[in-house]
């Protein structure tokens, strides 16, 4: 992950100016915070009750499980969001509560300094290249964390006082992805800050490969974010009943896990 991200830098951020000690200084920084940021997002999202109570739901049948994928609406992705300030930072997450991913674009203010006022492309390592203050990292942070971040940068490096405003312009697609013994592997788009059903999910993917006997599933959550994420134990449910028919668990996807269906029987 790391020989990634340093891969990503140096493409997307310095431009071949990686080699003076400034930014070297900064790139360390920066893979100590991406690291840090991807341990507590891991952490965040395995301590979540994405099921309801472990409930398993019957699902449909082989046949219907090959269906092609369907399409799927959100209300939510069509929604505005607002500007949140440093001022009054509201940390809590809602389920809807749209996050910064790459892809965004992003509109920050700084009272103190309108020369940093614009919008920002959020590139592949979810950063933005504030100006003067080079890239901070803002993935899956929600418009109040994203100005809180900004702001405890600003005051440390430049700024005895930033107030800082952060806005999501235009939102990305949030995605998860499901593998495996299914028709069509890969990752499906959904609205930023939705939700898709383990079942709808299958569905969009064409359904389960009629060769995977004794059919399970593993869900490692926010698994985008670890190019070692096969290697991850995850959640494994049963995709068959006790009487041996279809069933898909009632759990739920967001964004950035990753569903892997295999055969429990060789």
């Amino acid at each position: 992950m790391r020989k990634i991200v340093i891969s990503l830098f140096a493409a997307l951020l310095f431009a071949g100016c990686a080699s003076s000690p400034d930014n070297s200084r900064r790139i360390e920084e920066l893979l100590r915070e991406i690291d840090q940021e991807s341990a507590s997002y891991a952490s965040s999202s395995s301590t979540s009750s994405y099921s309801q109570n472990n409930a398993r739901g019957e699902g449909p049948d082989r046949a219907d499980m090959g269906l092609p994928p369907l399409p799927k609406t959100s209300a939510s992705s069509s929604a505005t969001p607002g500007y949140a300030t440093s001022a009054r930072p509201s940390y809590g997450l809602s389920g809807s509560e749209i996050t910064i991913q790459p892809g965004c674009l992003v509109r920050v203010t700084v009272a103190e300094d309108p020369g940093l006022d614009g919008n920002y492309a959020v590139n592949d390592i979810g950063a933005i290249d504030l100006g003067y203050i080079g890239p901070i990292i803002l993935m899956n942070k929600t418009v109040s964390q994203g100005a809180r971040k900004i702001t405890e940068i600003l005051t440390k490096r430049e700024f005895r006082r930033a107030t800082v405003a952060v806005k999501i312009v235009r939102a990305s697609y949030d995605k998860v992805r499901v593998d495996g013994d299914v028709n069509n592997p890969g990752d499906i788009s959904i609205g930023a800050g939705d939700t898709i059903s383990l079942n709808d999910a299958l569905l969009r993917v064409g359904g389960i490969r009629a060769s995977a006997k004794g059919a399970k599933v593993k869900v490692v959550r926010g698994g985008l974010m670890n190019a070692m994420v096969h290697a991850l134990k995850g959640e494994v449910y049963s995709l068959d009943s006790e009487k041996g028919e279809p069933a898909v668990p009632n759990i739920v996807l967001k964004n950035n896990d990753v569903a892997t269906v295999f055969s429990s029987v060789s």
